[in-house]
């Protein structure tokens, strides 16, 4: 199939799938692509992944001599896998320097003459090899439960009969099996080998992070206690293809004993046709994957439509009830911004259940004042209230909410811009759930290159003082729909932070932290620090990428953060600034740029 042809084809199926106005968007960000606008970072991990895997995870071989005494199942279903390429996949176990393991092979009744001998063979030189062969063809789902059934480790680690696994990946999982005692699912980092056998694509994960994994499958491969295993029902008949994210969802919705490895511990073999290739020729993998997001939403006891014909997908939840939205907004003169701002509220946001309470602190400027007046005798909706003590941005906020009855708080800048009728609905449907605190935005420059897609302790260059920055924006002033980094800027994923520029959370939630810190936090901050509070509570905050604002004046109001505050996150925060969860240790933190190595 041509160029042409399949841009046409995904053009036609992304227009059903999205509408007309996120197809023009979308179309927009191509044709902005081919044109070169915006800022476009270059994926550096993969233009220096071979120098990383050279300099700096070479040196990181060594691993801490363990005990030999737990013992992992490999479960491997094979189907006409090319000789060579199953050769391998055993030699790269059989040279793993931990030695307490089980290979467990089904021949899922392969009709390729030379594979049946070659297993046996494989069998009769190790007596860790376990094999069964199937009469009939019953695919990867029952495959894969007849070699667990044939297994008697405590831990299952699951291998597809072309893959491999990197030297030193059974004792680096014993590592971290020893480390979290009751793990149920830990997982890993990995890369891909093309054709030529190079490594290729690295996927450096964040730590558990049940809302991306809604988004996509970004576990993969992985170690499962033998008990979790069997509780979550083993893999399930009907979802070939993506049997193994079906069985990560149920995981994650039984336990939080999960785990991440920041190593490359799994190699994919990336042959043409494959999954690891590409999805886009098998549908089936598509509906089986959104079917099982759609179930794990039920189990949490929400309905919710899963569209996108590949990853990652979008979830359209379904809002319990009419809930109240609050929308804060503070404010002193500018009433051009303030006015655009309340504007595109009023005009474009299909939410109906929702007030706007501007708080002025002080304004002077007689067109603000008058439109202040004007407003509210025109809206009914909006609720001006005079903060009159000097400016404490977070002592306004915690102000405002006091005078609100709202079951959502959803505080907003006055230099953002609303670019979708859905916004709210986007934000309200996470925040709705009982494990999520708050939620933030996609904002944009007027250039359409991104302000804020998340929050990331500890990332930017290094200050003059020797310490690390406290946090800084992920994928700033890269182009709005670059694909980099997985797509991680145009989906749903957990962050520890996300800016106040554009937050919701619920009331009770922002109550039983404590609110902003008004005494500490007077200017900077406040949102990262409520965002940890929140985090610490046992709350995740999540980032989504469908709601999409314009953030105006940040672009060129970058201000030094007052030191005591500075100092004040730095001290109680440490943890997560020296190492944030949802950002891999693996990439580089002294850069303004995210997700590179």
């Amino acid at each position: 199939m041509s160029y042409i042809a399949r841009l046409s084809r995904n053009a036609v199926r992304y227009l059903r799938a999205h509408g007309l106005k996120a197809s023009a968007r979308k179309s927009k960000s191509v044709l902005d692509r081919w044109l070169g606008v915006g800022t476009d970072i270059v994926d550096i991990t993969q233009s220096k992944y071979k120098d990383w895997v050279n300099e700096v995870e070479s040196k990181n071989t060594q691993v801490a001599a363990v005990a030999q005494d737990i013992k992992i199942s490999i479960l491997m279903p094979v189907y006409n896998v090319s000789p060579n390429y199953l050769v391998e996949a055993v030699d790269s176990i059989k040279t793993q320097s931990y030695t307490n393991w089980e290979l467990c092979i089904v021949d899922d009744a392969s009709t390729n003459s030379e594979i049946p001998p070659l297993i046996e063979k494989l069998e009769a030189e190790d007596e860790r090899v376990k094999v069964q062969f199937s009469p009939v063809n019953r695919h990867i789902s029952e495959t894969t439960n007849t070699a667990f059934d044939l297994s008697t480790g405590s831990y299952l680690l699951l291998m597809d009969n072309d893959d491999l696994i990197a030297p030193g990946a059974l004792e680096e999982l014993v590592v971290g099996i020893e480390a979290n005692p009751g793990a149920d699912l830990i997982y890993f980092d990995e890369d891909k080998l093309d054709v030529s056998g190079a490594r290729v694509e690295p996927f450096f994960k964040p730590g558990p992070s049940p809302e991306f994994l809604l988004s996509m499958m970004y576990p993969t491969h992985a170690l499962y206690s033998r008990d979790i295993f069997e509780k979550a029902g083993k893999l399930r008949k009907g979802y070939e293809g993506s049997q193994d994210y079906d069985l990560c969802l149920r995981v994650f919705d039984l336990t939080d004993k999960i785990y991440h490895i920041p190593k490359i511990l799994y190699h994919w073999r990336k042959i043409p046709g494959s999954t690891a290739d590409s999805v886009e020729h098998k549908p089936y993998v598509i509906a089986a994957a959104k079917r099982s997001i759609t179930e794990s939403f039920e189990r949490k006891g929400y309905k919710a439509e899963v569209i996108g014909d590949n990853y990652p997908f979008k979830a359209n939840i379904e809002i319990k009830g009419n809930p109240q939205v609050d929308i804060i907004i503070p404010t002193k003169d500018k009433k051009g911004l303030l006015s655009r701002c309340v504007e595109s509220i009023i005009e474009k946001s299909s939410y109906g259940n929702l007030k706007i309470h501007i708080v002025d602190n002080n304004s002077e400027e007689e067109e603000t004042l008058e439109y202040l007046e004007e407003i509210q005798e025109r809206d009914n909706r909006v609720k001006v209230a005079e903060y009159s003590k000097p400016f404490n941005f977070s002592a306004i906020n915690n102000w405002a909410v006091k005078q609100s009855v709202a079951d959502y708080i959803l505080f907003l800048n006055n230099d953002t811009e609303v670019i979708e009728p859905r916004w709210i609905e986007e934000m309200l449907m996470w925040a709705q759930m009982e494990k999520i605190g708050a939620v933030g935005a996609k904002l944009l420059f007027p250039d359409h290159t991104i302000q804020h897609a998340g929050v990331i302790l500890g990332l930017g260059p290094d200050v003059n003082d020797g310490h690390r920055p406290v946090a800084a924006h992920a994928f700033y002033k890269e182009r709005e729909g670059s694909p980099r980094a997985f797509n991680q800027m145009n989906l749903v994923r957990n962050y520890s932070a996300v800016t106040g520029a554009c937050m919701m959370i619920k009331r009770t939630k922002f109550d039983e932290v404590g609110g902003f810190d008004e005494e500490n936090l007077k200017v900077n901050y406040n949102d990262v620090d409520l965002c940890l509070k929140l985090l610490q509570a046992g709350y995740r905050n999540v980032y989504t990428a469908h709601a999409r604002l314009f953030h105006h004046e940040s672009a060129s109001r970058i201000k030094e953060p007052p030191k005591m505050e500075t100092e004040f996150m730095r001290d109680k925060w440490k943890k997560y600034i020296e190492n944030d969860p949802y950002y891999n240790p693996n990439f580089a933190r002294n850069t303004v740029h995210s997700f590179i190595i």
